[in-house]
């Protein structure tokens, strides 16, 4: 098997000491004119936006040059990386247990009863594969090569560098789509029905406002939809319809790469998204469509990661986002988010006044 190189050599973030001091592109958005067709209350509220994710950039910046000052580079701490892809949950778990990151993960049920010291890295490995392959794949597209499909399912092949396979690694066939005749999956929401049900018909009514969602088919309501839920059950797309829905997400993304690579506002029929808005927009939906048979938390956080890095943007810990991605609205996501976000700042902070705590560690 492939050796997967130490998490200290990732080169995903742009927040080098270097870069902190360079305006980063989220930045010099602010200065970028919106189009007539933006009304003024969205307008004022897309700067608004943007001004805070700025600020938070440029306080992150500055938080990574100050690491690196100390030589505690923020690319290999526990807080930064760890939480990009453990869930908050099992995070803390982690931090109660002092158990490290990277072996949190196990492949089969009796691996989690096995010593600490002596259980497998491979699920972090692989994740640190595929993660890691963001600045080549960023270089592509802000070169010109279009982000389509299939360059998708070339990125889901990089988190599988290693054999998965198991009671918990349901790895098929990575790099490749669910066939159209496998069975229907979802999710139990009985208790929760109405709420959900009220938030995917705000998700539902966004799509089609944005021309994203194919028309009902007359195969029966919601059949094609990208994500419905019943009185009892939560369903991501129907195997039949992945591959449209996410063609019709490719071309979405490769219309707002093209916009950034020609410094021009992320507007779509209508609508304009900040970086981080349409990152978790991106995030959202492919973790919605659910194409994989296992991996599309990964993908989905891969290419929220890839249009923030676009943006010279920090990392968000997605690992506080988990339970919410699936069924809240944009902006209930975005909020979350952004609350994550300063609370980000202030735990590395923490770690820059050299503080010695589970969240400053080093994930080797």
């Amino acid at each position: 098997m492939k050796t997967i190189i130490a998490l200290v050599t990732l080169s995903l973030a742009v927040l080098t000491s270097a870069q902190a001091m360079a305006t980063p592109l989220v930045c010099a958005y602010k200065d970028i004119k919106l189009d007539e067709q933006i009304n003024k209350t969205e307008a004022k509220a897309y700067y608004k936006k943007l001004e805070k994710e700025c600020d938070y950039t440029k306080a992150m910046g500055r938080i990574a040059s100050d690491l690196a000052a100390i030589k505690k580079p923020m690319n290999t701490l526990n807080y930064y990386q760890g939480l990009r892809y453990v869930d908050r949950y099992a995070y803390e778990k982690a931090r109660k247990d002092n158990i490290p990151l990277n072996v949190v993960f196990q492949i089969k049920k009796e691996d989690y009863d096995v010593p600490v010291a002596q259980r497998s890295h491979l699920v972090w490995n692989n994740w640190t594969a595929g993660i890691n392959t963001i600045p080549q794949y960023k270089q592509a597209l802000l070169s010109g090569e279009a982000f389509t499909v299939d360059m998708f399912l070339s990125i889901h092949k990089t988190f599988y560098t290693q054999d998965e396979s198991g009671e918990y690694g349901q790895v098929y066939s990575p790099g490749k789509l669910k066939n159209p005749n496998t069975p229907e999956i979802s999710w139990p929401i009985k208790d929760h029905a109405s709420d959900i049900k009220a938030n995917l018909d705000i998700v539902n009514q966004m799509y089609l406002e944005l021309g994203l969602q194919p028309a009902i088919s007359k195969d029966g309501v919601g059949f094609n939809q990208i994500i419905m839920a019943t009185e009892t059950d939560l369903k991501p797309s129907h195997p039949a319809y992945i591959r449209t829905h996410l063609k019709i997400l490719a071309n979405l993304v490769e219309n707002m790469v093209q916009n950034i690579r020609d410094h021009r506002p992320l507007i779509w029929n209508g609508h304009v998204f900040t970086p981080i808005e349409f990152a978790l927009f991106a995030q959202q939906t492919v973790v919605r469509i659910h194409g994989f048979y296992d991996g599309n938390g990964r993908m989905s956080r891969y290419l929220q990661d890839l249009i923030l890095d676009m943006f010279d943007m920090p990392f968000i810990a997605s690992g506080d986002l988990y339970a919410d991605d699936m069924t809240s609205p944009l902006e209930d996501y975005y909020e979350k988010a952004m609350k994550s976000n300063s609370q980000q700042i202030d735990a590395l902070e923490s770690c820059r006044n050299n503080s010695s705590n589970f969240n400053c560690e080093t994930i080797h």
